[in-house]
Protein backbone atom coordinates (compact mmCIF):
# COMPACT_ATOMS: atom_id res chain seq x y z
CA UNK A 1 0.00 0.00 0.00
CA UNK A 2 1.07 3.70 -1.13
CA UNK A 3 0.97 6.25 1.30
CA UNK A 4 0.71 9.76 -0.56
CA UNK A 5 2.54 12.51 1.00
CA UNK A 6 0.60 14.53 3.38
CA UNK A 7 1.62 17.88 1.25
CA UNK A 8 3.71 18.69 -1.37
CA UNK A 9 7.09 19.26 -0.90
CA UNK A 10 10.00 20.98 -2.52
CA UNK A 11 13.54 19.96 -2.98
CA UNK A 12 14.46 22.83 -0.68
CA UNK A 13 12.91 20.83 2.15
CA UNK A 14 14.76 17.66 1.82
CA UNK A 15 17.83 17.15 3.56
CA UNK A 16 20.33 15.08 1.32
CA UNK A 17 21.90 11.84 2.28
CA UNK A 18 24.40 8.84 1.49
CA UNK A 19 22.65 5.61 2.52
CA UNK A 20 25.06 2.50 2.66
CA UNK A 21 22.71 -0.80 1.75
CA UNK A 22 23.61 -4.26 1.58
CA UNK A 23 23.32 -5.64 -2.14
CA UNK A 24 20.30 -7.64 -1.44
CA UNK A 25 18.73 -5.25 0.57
CA UNK A 26 18.80 -2.22 -2.28
CA UNK A 27 17.64 -5.25 -5.21
CA UNK A 28 14.41 -6.00 -2.69
CA UNK A 29 13.84 -2.09 -2.09
CA UNK A 30 13.98 -1.25 -5.49
CA UNK A 31 12.34 -4.15 -6.73
CA UNK A 32 8.95 -3.20 -4.39
CA UNK A 33 9.63 0.46 -5.71
CA UNK A 34 9.60 -0.89 -9.55
CA UNK A 35 6.39 -2.60 -8.85
CA UNK A 36 4.74 0.24 -7.15
CA UNK A 37 5.74 2.49 -10.01
CA UNK A 38 7.45 5.04 -7.98
CA UNK A 39 11.20 5.96 -6.98
CA UNK A 40 13.41 4.13 -4.63
CA UNK A 41 13.60 7.23 -2.90
CA UNK A 42 9.93 7.41 -1.87
CA UNK A 43 10.39 3.81 -1.19
CA UNK A 44 12.96 4.09 1.39
CA UNK A 45 10.51 7.16 2.53
CA UNK A 46 7.61 4.86 2.92
CA UNK A 47 9.11 2.05 4.79
CA UNK A 48 10.70 4.61 7.10
CA UNK A 49 7.95 6.33 8.08
CA UNK A 50 5.61 3.10 8.50
CA UNK A 51 8.21 1.61 11.14
CA UNK A 52 8.00 5.42 12.82
CA UNK A 53 6.27 4.91 16.52
CA UNK A 54 2.71 4.92 16.64
CA UNK A 55 2.33 5.66 13.12
CA UNK A 56 1.64 1.95 11.62
CA UNK A 57 -1.21 1.12 14.46
CA UNK A 58 -3.20 4.27 13.15
CA UNK A 59 -2.97 3.06 9.89
CA UNK A 60 -4.29 -0.03 10.61
CA UNK A 61 -7.29 1.06 12.54
CA UNK A 62 -8.07 3.18 9.19
CA UNK A 63 -7.90 -0.06 7.56
CA UNK A 64 -10.18 -1.99 9.32
CA UNK A 65 -12.58 1.12 8.93
CA UNK A 66 -12.64 0.61 5.82
CA UNK A 67 -13.26 -2.80 5.70
CA UNK A 68 -15.99 -2.52 8.06
CA UNK A 69 -17.81 -0.01 5.62
CA UNK A 70 -16.97 -2.29 2.49
CA UNK A 71 -18.53 -5.33 4.67
CA UNK A 72 -21.93 -2.86 5.78
CA UNK A 73 -22.10 -2.17 2.57
CA UNK A 74 -22.53 -5.69 1.04
CA UNK A 75 -24.06 -7.19 4.18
Amino acid sequence: MTIPPTKKTTQAEYIKTALRLPPDLHAEIQAEADRQGHSMNTEILFRLRAAAPGRLPAELDEIKAMLQKVVDAIA
